[in-house]
């Protein structure tokens, strides 16, 4: 299998565990058709924006495995999603856009936030995040 079929496999097996796509098929050769997707031309998955109504995420935010969609555009903004920002968010060094806001997010913003050099849009607005002094 060569690397760009590796990492379409990688994506699909992120999809299936993530769970938020628990009532769709299991057939992620499908994904880019399920609600809330959209993909590039070579099937990759560029965007997750799911609605309140379609896709349950909640507390399985920090299950996701953001390693395996290297071109992700995320949109979570209004999810009620609470807990903290997974440090595994960090690992999506090329990641543009993260929306975040009125999540009901808690606790501190994880040092791995730093690791996303070519953010353009960050919005973590409206959540319960605390600021701690680091010495």
């Amino acid at each position: 299998m060569i690397a760009a079929e590796m990492a379409l496999e990688l994506e699909a097996k992120a999809m299936l565990e993530s769970g938020w796509w628990n009532s769709y098929s299991n057939d992620t050769s499908q994904r880019c058709n399920w609600p809330c997707i959209s993909c590039n031309n070579t099937g990759s998955i560029t965007k997750i924006s799911p609605s309140t109504d379609m896709i349950q995420v909640g507390d399985r935010f920090g299950n996701f495995s953001f390693s395996s969609f290297p071109n992700l555009v995320l949109d979570l903004s209004g999810r009620e999603l609470g807990g903290n920002i997974p440090p595994q968010i960090g690992e999506l060094r090329e990641f543009k856009y993260l929306d975040l806001s009125n999540c009901e997010l808690s606790g501190e913003l994880p040092p791995s936030l730093g690791n996303l050099t070519q953010i353009e849009y960050l919005d973590i607005s409206y959540n319960y995040i605390i600021k701690t002094l680091h010495n």
